[in-house]
């Protein structure tokens, strides 16, 4: 059984959801340059509801995979972008 306040995680992180721009904007001035993902396999750890995922693949990763510890974020993430591969971590 993890220790991870997975509860508490989920109902902290459901105010954001839906909300990319506020990380996006960090992601996008650390990735300036796409070159670095272009046509790569990307693990997006920690990935939420997929939104950076879904940046990273619309600037020509070749696949990203997304793996969170709350349930309801990798859900949110499946039905928003269908497209991206996402796991839960245990």
């Amino acid at each position: 059984m993890s220790s991870f306040p997975s509860a508490a995680y989920s109902s902290a992180q459901s105010k954001w959801i839906g909300k990319e721009h506020i990380v996006a904007s960090t992601v996008e001035r650390a990735l300036e340059n796409w070159q670095v993902t272009k046509q790569k396999r990307v693990l997006d750890v920690g990935c939420g509801t997929g939104h950076i995922g879904r940046e990273i693949l619309e600037n020509g990763a070749s696949e990203v995979v997304g793996v969170d510890n709350s349930e309801e974020m990798i859900e949110n993430a499946r039905k928003t972008f269908e497209s991206l591969k996402t796991g839960q971590t245990k």
